[in-house]
Formats: C-alpha cells, sequence, structure tokens
C-alpha cells in the first residue's frame, strides 16, 4: 500500500502518475532508496517527493545514483583489500612454514651425513639426493 504522504495532489494531475502500477513502481524504488542508502538525508528526500516533482530534476537523480554507485565502488574496494590482505597473509604462513620445514630438514640432514651415507640421509630427510651432496660438500669446506 502507498503511504498517502508520498501521493501528492500536483503529482496527482500527471497523466503518468494517475495510473497505480506506476505509482507503485515509483514506491518500490524509494522503499528501495530508504533502505540501501542511509547516508542522505531521509527528511530532505521525502520532502521533496511529497511537495510534487512536477517535474523530473534529471541532475539530481544522477547526483543521486552517481553517489550510491560511489558508495557501492568504495565498498566493493574496500571488501578486495581485506580479501587481498587475508590471502597474502596465508600465502605468507604457508610458504614460512614450508621454509622453515625445509630449513629444519637441512639441519638434521647435515648431522646425520656424520654417520649415514648421502642416499639414506636425502630418503630420511625427504630431501633430494642433489641437495643432500650439497651439504655434504658445505659441510667439508
Amino acid at each position: 500500500m502507498i503511504p498517502s504522504r508520498l501521493i501528492c495532489n500536483g503529482c496527482a494531475s500527471s497523466p503518468v502518475l494517475r495510473n497505480k502500477a506506476t505509482i507503485e513502481y515509483i514506491y518500490s524504488i524509494v522503499s528501495y532508496l530508504f533502505q540501501a542508502a542511509e547516508p542522505f538525508d531521509q527528511k530532505e528526500f521525502i520532502h521533496v517527493v511529497t511537495t510534487g516533482l512536477t517535474q523530473v530534476d534529471e541532475a539530481k537523480i544522477m547526483t543521486m545514483g552517481d553517489y550510491l554507485r560511489q558508495e557501492g565502488k568504495k565498498e566493493g574496494i574496500k571488501e578486495g583489500i581485506i580479501e587481498g590482505m587475508l590471502k597474502g597473509k596465508q600465502e605468507g604462513i604457508y610458504e614460512g612454514l614450508l621454509k622453515g620445514q625445509v630449513e629444519a630438514s637441512k639441519t638434521i640432514a647435515k648431522e646425520l651425513l656424520n654417520c649415514m651415507s648421502v642416499k639414506d640421509v636425502a630418503k630420511i630427510t625427504k630431501l633430494p639426493i642433489a641437495e643432500v651432496e650439497a651439504l655434504l660438500t658445505e659441510k667439508s669446506h
């Protein structure tokens, strides 16, 4: 149901606004604006609507549309930044853990090379044989 405060005398004389479906459509749009765009002054908006927009002020309508678009863009950018930061943090943690595991394996391998063959050390530490051999030459210098 359309509140009577949204139907003004000047608007009712317009052939377009006498159509009940058109009025209900406009009411739906206005209702959506009130729900979706809290930052603008709702009392002023109601005043403009109820005092009778006998002609459409396209500049004001475009300004409101531009404002809402800008707010949507800002929100999207904000969400994108947060999502990117979280993903970057997760990747950083993963890379750090992986690097730590490799370093721990190398440390263990250096100790095991004192009493085991390169092949056995590679098998235990899961390091490639070439890397274990490099640790052996590094250890001897």
